[in-house]
């Protein structure tokens, strides 16, 4: 969550940069971004999407500036690469996508209030997606 804000602190959630570790939408898999330029286009249509950090040693490591959001979150907590190898069995470090998009959101009104239905895939949270309908204007992600 940490790198996520870093992420949109910079205004780079749909950017893609050098280094940039991307998710392909369709089957999940990983690459890392050379050219971006050239992927962009595909992150702008919805074929790609950058993917964060879930520390630990099989994680796929970005580089550039990613790499660098990522060891400051690292640094943050004061954790070092080390640190997960003596928890292999319950940290082996992945990506998790750190755009997920809605095309089935619903939002309704009644006496009790407002209720929403959507559909999440495995690893997003509904609380966060809640929580940012419940920011103040002007605080949007």
């Amino acid at each position: 969550n940490r790198y996520l804000e870093l992420r949109m602190q910079a205004d780079a959630l749909s950017t893609v940069l050098e280094g940039d570790v991307m998710q392909v939408c369709a089957s999940g898999g990983l690459f890392r971004v050379e050219r971006p330029a050239e992927e962009q286009p595909r992150c702008d249509a919805r074929e790609i999407v950058p993917a964060g950090p879930i520390f630990g040693p099989k994680m796929k490591a970005a580089e550039g500036v990613p790499r660098a959001w990522e060891q400051a979150v690292l640094d943050e907590f004061d954790i070092a690469p080390d640190d997960w190898l003596r928890y292999r069995k319950l940290t082996a470090g992945t990506r998790r996508a750190c755009i997920v998009r809605l095309d089935d959101l619903a939002v309704r009104e009644d006496a009790e209030g407002l209720w929403f239905e959507f559909i999440l895939p495995a690893g997003a949270y509904a609380t966060v997606l809640l929580g940012e309908f419940m920011k103040p204007r002007g605080q949007e992600a």
